[in-house]
């Protein structure tokens, strides 16, 4: 049983405006690995935590180019594995919810990482656009 978070009600939210019944608990995991994703690429494009410590500098500046590649890709790998375990898991929960037709996914930390994309069959209101809308997953 997963934690009912303030995001996971107001996910909830949205997708009843929507039209999509959906269960908060289901709504708070998925909100929960959205962030994931996010702080995931706030992290790749920040770079290793290891360069914004200024107590690091001496350390940074003995190490080769060869180890300093290294502590990079070991970086990027540890973020690719975090991100698909997290993409894998809000798959599998979106999975269970009636409605939704799919997930959109952006890597810019500037805006939202997931987006779910309600079912071709629910029609938007016509004035507003002629594409379905996307709901954005509430994060911090």
């Amino acid at each position: 049983m997963a934690k009912k978070t303030l995001k996971g009600y107001q996910l909830a939210e949205l997708l009843a405006n929507r039209g999509v019944a959906a269960d908060v608990e289901t709504c708070s995991l998925i909100a929960r690995h959205s962030q994931t994703m996010q702080n995931n690429a706030i992290a790749e494009c920040s770079g290793h935590p290891i360069y914004q410590d200024p107590n690091c500098r001496r350390y940074l500046q003995s190490l080769s180019n060869e180890e300093l590649a290294e502590m990079q890709e070991r970086f990027h790998a540890h973020l690719e594995k975090s991100d698909t375990r997290a993409r894998n898991r809000i798959e599998k929960l979106v999975a269970t919810i009636d409605g939704i037709a799919g997930i959109h996914w952006q890597g810019d930390p500037r805006g939202t990482v997931v987006r779910l994309v309600p079912a071709p069959d629910y029609q938007p209101d016509r004035c507003m656009r002629s594409q379905p809308y996307e709901v954005c997953v509430p994060v911090d």
